[in-house]
């Protein structure tokens, strides 16, 4: 049956070309010996392998159309039927490289790893064996049709490879260009042969004006011009990043080949014509083919990719190509614009498909397949998402409503959007916040360009919801709009963050609510709510206020979301994991109050039990489950013993294998800061020594200098440990301004040494730090508080001189850019008063006390309460004549009752320190100095912005 079978085979080889080199054997496997003796086995099947089939095989739609449009029997513009073919029915083939064009392999089956190799060999072969102009016709149609089996393999190998990521985007260009010489060798033979006919039949070649193809109903196998068809979406498919700069050229050339080559076919006598080896529909350019090349300059880096890629379009525009543009060409220029981010000149295009010149209209009716040239939603898709690659950029927030604009337009005219419209509006809308979040500069307020209107962080989300709202309206409606659930989930995470309080997070609840009765209605997949979207009803509510009952909402929406996810075993993007609970542990850590912190722990526990339960890996808690624990547990009574079970308990769960819950620098960090603030300044101490120093970081050793309060010593010591670490190479250990602060202030409080011998080691370490910010190190710039902290460690110290020394500070501090706060005026008006000595010296530091009070609001600043507290310290202290006295504190009581900064504590020095007459004259007749004054009796105006200080 066997010889049978192969001798029917050659019989039908023999009457019909389409069949050669094609095997009818039944689909089995089959051996069969090569010319070298080699037994080989084959894959057969009955079908005759045509280039639509394997466009279909590869899932191909070389035009970007909707699938509305593809109907039974639609004819395309360059004059071919395209049938929608069931697939169902169709063998899904693969080319396995081992030899001849009819050895496929079942698409399930891998790309041999010498497939690529063994292609490029035989196409290398074959490129030698170009024929020449001597050979018989039967040898050049024999090396034709072998070419066009070539291309056809080789485009079979890179779809099916570039599919399933196996053969790699240098592979593909590698191919295309070999392929690509192929063909204009191929060109090249036929031309050859139409030339021969030309002189033969003794016409001139005279330029003949393009016209379209003619219907040819037969079937088109082993197609020239679909051979063109597949180089050009080749060239158009490969990574512009690792493609030559003429892919786009040379894709043109092939096409411009084929012109000449019509041209001269054109200029043929048709009995002429019929002796060629090939008909006109073989070789004359289609609108895909030319489409192909458009879509090659659309996605070209090429700096004229623009200019050729216009000329193009306006040459098939103008009748001059052998066929007019379609919604694919114009859809490939605006593509072209959108990638160069030129959003205008793609809406003008967009107007002008949506309204054709008048000049237009004659060529529309030589060609009236072309008359129902409309902008598809394809068209409007490129122009919108276009809009989102300059709002990204040059964040215009008017750019979201533009988007919208054509979304609208869209439903006026009756192309309904897809969801992938409605996506880039909603995220496009979501972005907006995001960057409203990130200009710090602008504070939560954004004012747009040209315009007074104000943006505010949640404007976006609003605009966001309101979208969403006018789709459900049309899904609901019954038009062909999609809702699904990332749609829901996108405009429920925007609200989450637009810092909405609890407004935000009940509208993120009804939201998801919503969702889940869409889902139970209809039960479509696609409207299958994910835990992304409980998530972020969570997190709503996390930040939603301080309340216990916002967490408590959050720990609801996670009894929900168990209902729905917990026994998901199949699909991960279903399956509950570890982020619900983290989320639900932190809205608690950010409660106050011990049963806060026990409600984290309880949400902890309970996350393993699900685990235990489950077997869900996802469940296992991390290392950011325990650090939230322990977060939450910072400041409670038992936080440092509590940090310290966790720490353990980490180490447990990584012993068990759970590698994601191992401690990390940020856990240290917070379980120092629990033992700090229990006064477990051991183990806060042994925690930190326990870390490798590569993972020690300057957060670590600021927390823990925090402990050494009185420890000067101590403090200078992990300073300089910390230096050494930075100058072995560990740069996260570097001090910063912080550090020295710290340090500073350790030695000031330190009481085990001298007055002297403190003052000394801070200054010393203070102008350490300066010299290092001098040197270019900026972690180093200081600000106020920290001239501040050793400014008022010397105004406290007995130095004889430190009205002098914190004024040189506040200078030193005006040097290096930093400019002096109102507390630095208060510290030196402050030592200024602690003065002692002679008369003279009272006289100067009080000079000194006063012309600090004096330019305070030449610097920008506010008096305050503190401010003229110390002043009537001062003026109290230094002042050498009764005289003198009163006068000065008059002038500074008005000021300061005009301020609103009189407080208790002024009222009862001033009482305490002078006599009745000096009080009266002082205050101007204040009544009630015998009775101790009350400032609540006094005119609310005088005290209105003071500050409550203790007597």
């Amino acid at each position: 049956m066997r010889q049978v079978a192969r001798s029917l085979h050659r019989a039908l080889q023999a009457r019909h070309p389409l069949l050669r080199n094609r095997c009818i054997c039944p689909p089995t496997l089959s051996s069969s010996t090569t010319t070298d003796g080699c037994t080989k086995t084959t894959s057969c099947t009955t079908r005759n392998f045509t280039f639509k089939s394997l466009l279909d095989d590869m899932h191909y739609e070389p035009d970007v159309k909707s699938s509305t449009n593809k109907r039974a029997g639609h004819k395309d513009r360059n004059d071919r039927t395209y049938k929608n073919e069931g697939k169902s029915n169709r063998p899904n083939l693969r080319y396995n490289g081992s030899g001849s064009g009819s050895d496929f392999t079942p698409r399930n089956q891998s790309i041999s790893s010498n497939t690529f190799s063994a292609l490029e060999k035989r196409t290398a072969q074959h490129l030698k064996s170009f024929p020449s102009e001597d050979e018989d016709s039967k040898l050049l149609s024999r090396w034709h049709r072998t070419t066009n089996e070539l291309v056809m393999e080789w485009t079979k190998l890179w779809g099916r490879g570039r599919a399933c990521h196996q053969v790699t985007p240098q592979q593909i260009v590698q191919g295309v260009s070999l392929v690509d010489d192929l063909m204009n060798k191929l060109l090249d033979v036929i031309k050859r042969e139409v030339e021969r006919a030309v002189d033969k039949s003794g016409v001139a070649r005279a330029l003949v004006p393009p016209s379209p193809a003619v219907t040819d109903p037969k079937k088109r196998a082993l197609d020239t011009e679909i051979c063109c068809q597949m180089i050009a979406l080749g060239w158009s498919r490969c990574d512009p990043k690792c493609s030559p700069k003429n892919a786009a050229k040379r894709a043109q050339v092939i096409l411009k080949r084929l012109e000449e080559i019509t041209q001269l076919y054109d200029c043929l006598p048709e009995r002429d014509a019929r002796g060629l080896s090939f008909a006109r529909r073989e070789i004359v350019p289609t609108t895909r083919l030319y489409n192909h090349v458009l879509s090659c300059w659309s996605r070209s880096l090429s700096p004229d990719a623009e200019c050729c890629a216009l000329e193009l379009f306006k040459r098939m525009a103008s009748g001059n190509a052998y066929t007019l543009p379609d919604e694919i060409s114009y859809n490939n220029i605006l593509n072209l614009y959108a990638n160069k981010g030129d959003v205008e000149k793609a809406e003008a295009l967009l107007r002008q498909m949506e309204q054709p010149s008048d000049e237009y209209q004659p060529l529309q009716n030589q060609f009236p397949r072309n008359n129902d040239i409309k902008p598809d939603v394809f068209s409007y898709s490129i122009v919108i998402n276009a809009i989102k690659k300059r709002f990204l950029t040059n964040h215009d927030m008017n750019d979201p409503a533009r988007a919208e604009k054509i979304v609208t337009e869209m439903v006026k005219k009756g192309v309904m959007p897809n969801e992938v419209c409605f996506s880039t509006v909603l995220t496009m809308y979501t972005e907006g916040d995001r960057i409203l979040r990130g200009k710090k500069n602008f504070g939560r307020n954004w004012k747009n360009r040209g315009s007074n209107e104000m943006r505010n962080i949640g404007w976006g989300s609003e605009n966001a919801n309101r979208a969403l709202d006018w789709m459900i309206e049309l899904f609901e409606r019954g038009d062909d709009v999609q809702v699904n659930s990332q749609h829901f989930t996108t405009v429920i995470d925007a609200i989450s963050k637009s810092g909405r309080g609890v407004e935000g997070a009940k509208k993120c609840e009804q939201l998801c609510d919503r969702l889940i009765s869409f889902y139970e209605e209809s039960g479509a997949d696609h409207l299958r709510p994910r835990p992304e979207c409980f998530g972020a009803v969570i997190n709503a509510w996390s930040k939603a206020d301080e309340e216990y009952s916002s967490a408590e909402r959050a720990e609801a929406a996670l009894d929900k979301m168990e209902t729905y996810f917990l026994k998901e075993r199949k699909d991960r993007k279903y399956m509950l994991s570890n982020i619900a609970y983290n989320l639900v542990i932190d809205a608690w850590s950010r409660r106050y109050g011990n049963d806060a912190a026990h409600r984290a722990e309880r949400v902890l526990d309970r996350m393993i039990h699900m685990y235990d339960l489950t077997g869900n890996k996802q469940l296992r808690p991390d290392v950011i489950s325990f650090t939230s624990v322990m977060k939450a547990y910072v400041g409670h009574p038992d936080g440092g013993k509590k940090a310290l079970e966790m720490l353990e308990e980490m180490n447990k769960q990584c012993t068990d294998g759970n590698l994601q819950a191992k401690a990390d620098a940020k856990t240290i960090s917070i379980a120092i800061d629990a033992c700090v603030k229990n006064g477990l300044v051991a183990d806060a101490s042994r925690l930190f020594d326990e870390v490798e120093d590569k993972y020690k970081n300057i957060v670590m050793a600021n927390t823990l200098l925090t402990a050494y309060k009185g420890r000067g010593a101590q403090a200078e010591a992990l300073l300089r440990k910390m230096i050494g670490l930075s100058n072995q190479g560990y740069r996260k250990c570097s001090p910063d301004s912080t550090t020295y602060s710290l340090s500073i202030s350790a030695w000031g409080s330190t009481r085990n040494v001298s007055n002297q011998q403190r003052l000394d080691r801070a200054r010393a370490l203070f102008d350490e730090c300066i010299q290092g910010y001098l040197n270019g190190n900026e972690q180093l710039k200081p600000e106020s508080t920290h001239f501040n902290i050793l400014a008022n460690f010397v105004s406290t110290s007995d130095h004889s001189d430190k009205d002098m020394l914190v004024l040189s500070l506040i200078r030193d501090m005006e040097k290096i850019g930093c400019s002096p706060c109102i507390v630095s005026f208060n510290i030196l008006i402050k030592a200024c008063a602690g003065i002692e000595g002679t008369a003279k010296r009272k006289g100067k530091s009080l000079q000194i006390a006063a012309s600090a009070f004096n330019s305070i609001e030449s610097a920008g600043l506010k008096a305050d309460s503190i401010t003229y507290t110390s002043m009537v310290h001062a003026i109290l202290e230094l002042s050498e004549t009764s005289e003198h006295k009163v006068n000065t504190l008059s002038g500074i009581f008005q000021r300061c009752c005009v301020d609103g900064c009189l407080n208790q504590h002024i009222l009862n020095i001033l009482t305490e320190r002078l006599t009745a007459e000096e009080f009266s004259a002082i205050t101007g007749g204040l009544e009630g100095y015998e009775e101790s004054i009350q400032i609540g009796r006094l005119p609310a105006r005088w005290s209105k912005n003071a500050i409550v200080l203790s007597t």
